[in-house]
């Protein structure tokens, strides 16, 4: 309720005073504004706040004033025009919103008559122009006592999204609703008249035919009054939401894939730790039977020998299963530091020699100058290994593999290079697909097609970079590229 000492304070003003509720009815109202208005005080008292207004004052005062006055507070010299039983009146509007006893919000106006009538008229033409210049529509639509649908007032922006002029609806209102794809129109009508029953905003999303034939998704916010007549209007905004909803989209399928790929990592890493233990035990037998028994004919240790590789081959991929679903969980613990990366080609080299003696294949170094880079050491060991290793058994088809480095700008470039066969650029699209092996999976070298992407996924946590540069029988150059430090920048 309004204090009665605020009614006292007002009631001498030389402009008009009254207050409303949090409906938007007035509650209370100054002799000053009823003498503006040319009515009693009392008839002012129940009013709805937009009926002392002109219909485009309504209009702005709706769209405009309204959201400012909740957003800031208050409300500081709005030019609106009030509807006076003898004429319009130009005024200022200054308002105040704040809570009441009990919770209920409640606004005070104060109005000044504005004398200045060309000042008004060009401050009025210049919002109009502003509303005109808004991405939506704001409009104002009127529903009959007979159902009969008008738009009384409506912004130029109703021609670009409806291909419909303003002065079109102003009598059948119900040519918009004609544009609105028959699948959604009648949830827009039903909200529409849900809307007019209760009096609650009127709020939907329906999607329409554009009319360059494209096809777009509005969204309409309205908030009704009940006339007298039965007649309910809505003052509210149709928006262009299809950019909106295309983000929410994207973003709904984001998170659906984010949470299949975090399922499908926990599976993966549950399968493959109860994998490991009977797995462990298998092999573990094997060993014992092949050691320990001399009464095992060459027939059974050539099974038992069958038995230990292919168990060995699937412990290989349970355990670069364990990495994959690791580093996409990003529990991959890094410890960043710098390191010679000379050393960890030469540790690379030591490491893979035996395999590519077994393999006939010659390991160069080629090193021609040395530099520190900001790695994890046990991982860029790894990622090495797993590139000679692979251009040894891949892609040694000349007898030679390459460990060089090469400086690279503020970086360094860790190269593997083979002299095989290389690969065809749709190949190289396919490399660092999971379990994909281009075809080597019907030859003779064992691999389970994760080692490129653990070794991508590891440099990448580094905070480096995988290359890969081939052509059809040029072999294939795999380079690791870290930021490098000078020796000022060594921990």
């Amino acid at each position: 309720m309004i204090d009665s000492r605020a009614l006292g304070s007002t009631a001498h003003l030389p402009c008009g005073w009254f207050a409303i509720d949090g409906a938007g009815c007035v509650i209370a109202a100054n002799a000053a504004l009823a003498r503006m208005l040319g009515c009693d005080e009392a008839a002012l008292l129940g009013r709805p706040i937009e009926s002392l207004f002109t219909l485009e004052s309504r209009v702005l005062y709706l769209s405009h004033a309204v959201p400012m006055l909740k957003l800031r507070g208050e409300l500081s010299e709005v030019m609106l025009t009030l509807a006076g039983e003898h004429g319009p009146v130009d005024a200022l509007v200054y308002a105040r919103r704040e809570q009441r006893d009990g919770g209920e919000a409640a606004s005070e106006f104060v109005i000044a008559r504005l004398h200045e009538r060309k000042r008004l008229e060009d401050q009025l033409l210049t919002a109009r122009r502003a509303a005109e210049q808004v991405p939506g529509i704001v409009f104002q639509c009127l529903r009959r006592a007979d159902g009969g649908l008008a738009f009384p007032y409506m912004t130029e922006v109703v021609r670009v999204m409806y291909g419909l002029a303003p002065v079109q609806l102003r009598a059948d209102g119900r040519r918009l609703f004609d544009a609105i794809e028959p699948a959604h129109r009648a949830a827009v009508l039903a909200a529409m008249a849900a809307s007019a029953e209760t009096l609650q905003p009127w709020r939907a999303e329906y999607r329409v035919e554009h009319p360059v034939g494209v096809q777009r998704w509005h969204e309409v916010n309205a908030t009704p009054r009940r006339q007298p007549d039965g007649s309910v209007i809505w003052h509210g905004f149709i928006a262009d939401v299809t950019e909106r909803r295309a983000l929410a989209d994207a973003s709904q399928a984001r998170q659906a894939a984010e949470t299949a790929s975090r399922a499908k990592s926990d599976f993966l890493a549950r399968v493959s730790h109860e994998l490991r233990t009977p797995l462990n035990g298998i092999l573990g037998f094997a060993q014992l039977l092949l050691v320990g028994s001399d009464a095992l004919t060459v027939t059974q240790r050539r099974h038992l020998g069958h038995i230990e590789q292919a168990g060995r081959h699937l412990l290989l991929l349970i355990n670069d299963m364990l990495d994959i679903t690791r580093i996409e969980a990003g529990k991959v613990t890094m410890q960043i530091e710098p390191v010679e990366a000379l050393d960890a080609l030469a540790d690379c080299h030591q490491l893979v020699a035996p395999l590519a003696s077994k393999a006939e294949v010659e390991l160069q170094l080629d090193t021609p100058c040395s530099c520190v880079v900001l790695a994890d050491r046990n991982r860029l060991r790894q990622a090495l290994l797993n590139l000679a290793s692979n251009a040894v058994k891949y892609g040694a088809g000349g007898g030679v593999v390459t460990l060089a480095l090469r400086p690279d700008g503020g970086s360094a470039r860790l190269e593997v290079i083979d002299r095989g066969p290389g690969l065809t650029p749709e190949q190289i699209g396919a490399l660092f697909q999971p379990f994909n092996r281009l075809g080597a999976e019907r030859g003779p070298v064992e691999g389970t097609g994760l080692g490129l992407v653990i070794t991508r996924g590891l440099v990448e946590l580094m905070g480096g970079r995988l290359e890969v540069a081939s052509q059809p029988g040029a072999g294939c150059t795999f380079a690791i590229v870290l930021p490098s430090v000078g020796p000022d920048d060594r921990i």
